[in-house]
């Protein structure tokens, strides 16, 4: 339901807080200055309203908790409490406890600390995930203290719950029966009410929803830390406490379900025609108000009744500080600054002259500001807040030069629109070199940071590329220095410096280089005229090699040519003669009788087959007989002579092998050389190179 009056909302509020439900909840929405915290406050200030409570607690201030039991024991600070001694003796007990424990880990095992801690911090999302809880089991032996961690949330309930029940039914040995008591008694009645809630951490509303589970579902027996043993084990918390909660922000809710639990949610809104603007208005006759949202009104006319001097400077931060207020006060001149832009980014948030906001802490503001929303490139006003902040904007801010800054803007927009932010960050920076040598500044500048080799890949186009050496095209070398020169106003001539100091440094690197190049070509040159030294008399000693085994060659052929005599020529066809010669002569002598008689026709006259078999014997192995005694007769000639070709043959075998292994040497060295040869041009040519380097500069 919306209202624009508050006491209509006040009373829907007393209406709501009378009705039979157990437990209520009511959201209160509104948007800045809609008058939430002053109904509230008049709300608390109706005698008869908060006297029905036994116990009430007003908290706003979120940001300075750390852990959930810093808020409960801030919950009851403002109460009627009947019996103050009881008060927080269960939470203190396990605070100290919980600190101890903290304080030991810390100690003993600081690693499992800061993620112990970490977890347990209100503004960490996380819960306790299985590895986590599997640390703390086998770390922390004491079961007190382990399951004061594992079962953080619930015993910071428990502690509260034991702490109301002490304070408001101190029970003692005579009472046998709860439920008896419980009927003689009335319920704990408790009022909470949580203002500013749009500061309130996740991790809270958890804690909260888990709250009124204790208090509709879990039963005194079902409590983790105190082992009650009555006959009323089965007794629910819920029917010792009626609670009311209030919870105050401009657009968030407590959505809270469960049985006997009612939630309502009540906006308030403003009447723009209703008295009180009216009178705002009349407070504030200089002011243009045609354009100014009504919203921001009462804040101005505020700032006007109590400032006598330097109203100028000091009305940007009364105009605003409620629409500002979940923004860091460091940062809230920035959000003035850019509501003259219709759409912005954080290259936009960062070109004013403000504390410079990186990429997840500008996420994180914006995800708390209900007045900004995401657009196409980046993020716009909503139109009331836009509004109010460009008139406070143009009556504080006029030394800006507005028109400049949208400029840039726009044209960041038309070229660099899909860039992520570290991308913009990398080129804005690279927009200051004329030429760089990728390798060097990505070393000696960007610290070896590997993603300025990935973007230059990934944005060529952006680009002109000649070897190692990238310059950025000038069209939007112009738009990004535009940009840096308001961006880096204050540092622009130390980086100009900078760079300049790098491009010496880069010179100084590059001339040595080159002396050390130029260094090598000579060296390398004495080296190829030793080789060439080495390689001449290589060639004599292989020419002189060469004559002595052609020498060689020739007294073998000379050697050969005697040994002709001696070497039987045809040796297979003289065997195959000689073997049927020796069987003809076999078969002459068994049959010299037939050949006798066949001859002379007498087979009895054996002389003469004696004879005949003779002659033919002769006449078949008389050249033989002849050849063996001639080898016979000149056998030390024959061994002189193969003894003299053995030598030779070795001489001419050793004389080859070296030769082949000096010739082999030689066209090593030749090859040797042409390495060196193109060596030297390599060089000559990276000389040229750099030369040509030292003519570019990294300055503009």
């Amino acid at each position: 339901m919306k209202y624009s009056s508050k006491t209509d909302m006040i009373n829907q509020i007393k209406e709501i807080f009378s009705q039979r439900e157990k437990f209520k909840v009511i959201n209160i929405n509104g948007e800045f200055l809609s008058g939430k915290t002053s109904a509230v406050q008049e709300l608390i200030t109706d005698i008869d309203f908060i006297n029905q409570y036994n116990v009430y607690s007003y908290v706003n201030d979120w940001v300075k908790y750390n852990y959930i039991f810093d808020i409960t024991s801030d919950f009851f600070e403002n109460s009627n409490l009947q019996h103050p001694e009881f008060t927080f003796e269960e939470s203190k007990y396990f605070v100290k406890s919980f600190f101890d424990t903290l304080g030991t880990l810390n100690i003993s095992n600081k690693e499992l600390f800061n993620e112990i801690n970490e977890y347990l911090l209100i503004e960490n999302k996380e819960g306790l995930n299985d590895l986590l809880k599997d640390k703390i089991q086998s770390t922390i032996k004491n079961d007190l203290k382990r399951n004061l961690i594992l079962n953080y949330f619930e015993i910071s309930i428990e502690c509260l719950v034991a702490d109301l029940l002490n304070n408001f039914f101190p029970l003692n040995n005579q009472i046998q029966s709860l439920s008896d008591y419980l009927l003689s008694r009335e319920p704990i009645k408790i009022l909470l009410i949580f203002d500013d809630a749009q500061l309130i951490p996740d991790k809270i509303n958890r804690w909260f929803e888990l709250f009124f589970d204790y208090m509709t579902s879990k039963k005194l027996g079902d409590l983790l830390l105190y082992d009650y043993k009555g006959n009323d084990t089965q007794i629910k918390l819920g029917e010792f406490f009626t609670i009311d909660l209030l919870y105050i922000s401009r657009d968030k809710a407590l959505e809270i379900k469960g049985h006997d639990i009612r939630t309502e949610r009540l906006t308030l809104i403003y009447n723009k025609n209703s008295d009180v603007v009216n009178s705002y208005k009349e407070l504030l006759p200089d002011i243009n108000l045609n354009e100014l949202p009504i919203l921001g009104i009462p804040a101005l006319a505020e700032v006007y009744l109590q400032l006598e001097e330097e109203k100028s400077n000091s009305t940007i931060i009364h105009a605003v500080n409620h629409l500002l207020k979940y923004i860091p006060t460091e940062y809230q001149r920035l959000f003035i600054f850019i509501s003259i832009f219709e759409e912005f980014t954080l290259q936009d948030v960062n070109l004013f002259d403000e504390i410079k906001l990186d990429e997840s802490e500008f996420l994180v503001i914006i995800s708390n500001v209900e007045f900004i929303t995401k657009s196409t490139y980046g993020y716009i006003y909503k139109d009331n807040a836009k509004k109010l902040l460009l008139a406070v904007y143009q009556l504080i801010f006029d030394e800006i030069d507005t028109k400049e800054l949208i400029t840039i803007s726009n044209s960041l927009k038309n070229d660099f629109n899909h860039f992520s932010y570290s991308e913009f960050e990398l080129i804005r920076e690279l927009a200051y070199f004329n030429n760089f040598d990728k390798s060097f500044i990505q070393e000696n500048y960007f610290n070896n940071d590997k993603s300025i080799n990935q973007f230059l890949e990934k944005r060529v186009d952006y680009f002109n590329k000649e070897k190692s050496f990238y310059s950025l095209k000038k069209e939007y070398t112009k738009i990004l220095m535009n940009y840096n020169l308001v961006r880096d106003k204050f540092d622009i001539d130390t980086k100009k410096n900078n760079i300049e100091e790098l491009n010496k440094k880069y010179k100084f690197e590059i001339e040595k280089r080159n002396k050390v190049l130029q260094e090598d070509v000579i060296n390398v040159g004495n080296e190829i005229k030793e080789l060439i030294k080495e390689k001449e008399k290589m060639e004599v000693d292989s020419d002189e090699l060469g004559k002595k085994s052609i020498f060689l060659s020739n007294e073998l052929n000379h050697i050969n040519n005697k040994l002709k005599p001696f070497i039987h020529q045809n040796s297979k066809r003289k065997s195959k003669i000689n073997f049927v010669a020796l069987i003809v002569s076999v078969a002459i002598i068994f049959n010299s009788d037939r050949i006798a008689e066949f001859i002379f026709n007498k087979s009895s006259d054996f002389d003469i087959v004696i004879l005949l078999t003779f002659i033919l014997l002769i006449i078949l192995y008389g050249n033989g007989l002849l050849r063996y005694f001639r080898v016979k007769f000149k056998s030390e000639e024959l061994h002189a002579l193969k003894q003299s070709k053995s030598n030779k043959e070795k001489e001419y075998e050793r004389i080859t092998n070296e030769l082949e292994i000096l010739n082999a040497d030689i066209r090593a060295k030749d090859s040797k050389i042409e390495d060196l040869k193109r060596h030297i041009e390599r060089m000559n040519k990276q000389v040229f190179e750099n030369k040509h380097k030292l003519e570019k500069s990294f300055i503009h």
